[in-house]
């Protein structure tokens, strides 16, 4: 009910492709299946995949996964990390 709440309130949402809801995968971060889902939903590899969160537990299983990943500590830095690698 709070996703389809959230999709129809927030126009945002509909600019991605896809989403990783913790009821439907039976798993909540740090779990590592999660993160796996959301690498199958992308369909890439965890090196090719950049994740920022700001509880650093999360930040830590998703490197354990191999992925690159980042502590959001604010706009300015994610920004910086977003542009170092490229996206931006």
């Amino acid at each position: 009910a709070h996703f389809a709440f959230a999709s129809s309130q927030f126009e945002f949402l509909k600019a991605f492709d896809g989403f990783v809801l913790s009821y439907e995968v039976k798993a909540r971060k740090p779990d590592k299946k999660i993160f796996q889902k959301a690498l199958q939903i992308a369909h890439c590899d965890p090196q090719d995949c950049f994740y920022t969160d700001d509880i650093l537990d999360y930040v830590h299983s998703a490197r354990n996964l191999n992925m690159d990943a980042e502590q959001y500590t604010g706009p300015e830095t994610l920004y910086n990390h977003l542009s170092s690698r490229g996206f931006i």
